[in-house]
């Protein structure tokens, strides 16, 4: 693909990021990458989904979703003529795994597209279906890599080989092996090879990890951070802390928060979750109402973004989810609490804490079910492995077992 555009006007997008108030760091970052675009063009880009693919390839895995923004960022101006928005764009290119689909057999891409259908006509949210489509796509793309174009002449060593040569670990397995099922199910009445690859689908046994959850002590200790008016936190900052201990919700929901969200006079929030559509209503304590009245007050930027949450430095702009880990991390090093390398973190533990703490205080299983939006109280399930008042009524008695003391001591 030629890039005769981008090479004529990309001063037009330096000079916009320049004089709208982009940090060095983003200049650098969008200058380079065009640098890159333009160095590396390879004959083989058939769009910018391959140069996508190749700039993921050619960075290191931590530098993987910034370079996305960044080709994403270089795309919206080259293709569609559009300056960068901050956080708030589009991510208007597909993820790199996504890329299988469009390098597939036609009569592959039928059957995905065959998919996507019939999950569609039985209701089943885009979101799952975008994901499943990645993976049977992948699914294709190896079985092709190996010289196959037609289902049947696919042998249980070669999908046996998918999922030991072709996926990432056990953990990744299990979730592929669930999806693909998934997509056989919804495809064997229409194809008979469908029908067979079901039954040597290999059994993953899925391996549930000891997870290190918040402890009552280490609650105490955020919740300190977050009272302590004299603490480095911001008034945003603190708000979002705030919101991720008393609400429970998933922080995609948190930083898409809008005013229209927020009934300041019955002091609740009403929100449409993002990821099960779950409709959720919730009471807001006094606390966490005046930590976003401080925040809309005295610190968040004059913007007409119906979002709450702004970036900090221009251009003011929805913050993304990222942002809310930073912050979280940024509580748990003022509550000096999982310091070592190895230690869990992240937005999800306190969601957990909060389900957890109720399952074991006996709150019926819909009240959280509806606290934590999920489409269904089964989803609740994980969260009992960390009910540790109610394991401990399953354990077993062993006093009739007398025990030597070396046991113990060693």
């Amino acid at each position: 693909m030629g890039f005769t555009n981008l090479k004529k006007r990309k001063k037009e997008l330096l000079d916009f990021l320049k004089n709208n108030g982009y940090s060095d760091g983003r200049y650098e970052h969008v200058r380079a990458t065009i640098n890159w675009i333009l160095n590396n063009n390879n004959p083989d880009w058939r769009s910018y989904d391959d140069v996508l693919v190749a700039r993921v390839d050619a960075v290191s895995q931590s530098c993987v979703r910034d370079a996305r923004s960044l080709v994403n960022t270089v795309y919206r101006f080259d293709v569609l003529g559009l300056m960068p928005a901050g956080n708030s764009q589009t991510a208007l290119l597909v993820k790199p795994l996504d890329c299988f689909y469009r390098h597939i057999d036609s009569q592959y891409k039928n059957l995905v597209d065959s998919y996507k259908h019939i999950a569609l006509a039985f209701g089943t949210p885009e979101k799952t279906i975008g994901s499943d489509v990645s993976v049977l796509s992948g699914f294709l793309n190896f079985i092709e890599s190996r010289g196959i174009y037609c289902l049947s002449e696919v042998s249980e060593s070669i999908i046996l080989d998918y999922f030991l040569i072709g996926n990432k670990g056990t953990s990744y397995s299990e979730s592929c092996q669930a999806q693909l099922k998934r997509c056989f199910k919804r495809l064997e009445s229409s194809n008979v090879e469908i029908k067979r690859l079901l039954t040597i689908l290999p059994s993953i046994k899925f391996k549930r990890k000891n997870k290190q959850y918040l402890s009552e002590d280490e609650m105490d200790a955020i919740k300190s951070v977050l009272d302590d008016p004299t603490s480095s936190l911001s008034y945003r900052d603190r708000s979002l802390g705030l919101l991720l201990v008393h609400t429970w919700l998933r922080r995609i929901d948190i930083v898409n928060l809008t005013f229209d969200d927020i009934d300041w006079d019955k002091e609740t929030l009403s929100i449409l979750t993002s990821k099960t559509d779950v409709p959720t209503r919730q009471k807001l304590s006094v606390k966490v109402l005046n930590a976003l009245w401080d925040y809309i007050e005295n610190e968040r930027p004059k913007s007409d973004e119906k979002f709450i949450f702004l970036t900090h430095y221009p251009p003011h702009c929805h913050i993304n989810p990222y942002v809310l880990n930073n912050v979280f991390n940024l509580i748990f090093d003022l509550a000096k609490i999982r310091q070592k390398d190895n230690d869990t973190r992240g937005c999800h533990l306190s969601r957990h804490y909060g389900a957890s703490m109720a399952l074991s205080k006996g709150v019926p299983r819909y009240i959280i079910s509806n606290a934590v939006a999920h489409s269904s109280p089964k989803s609740l399930d994980s969260y009992l492995h960390a009910d540790l008042v109610h394991l401990k009524g399953c354990a077993l008695s062993i006093e009739n077992f007398p025990i030597i003391s070396e046991v113990y001591h060693g």
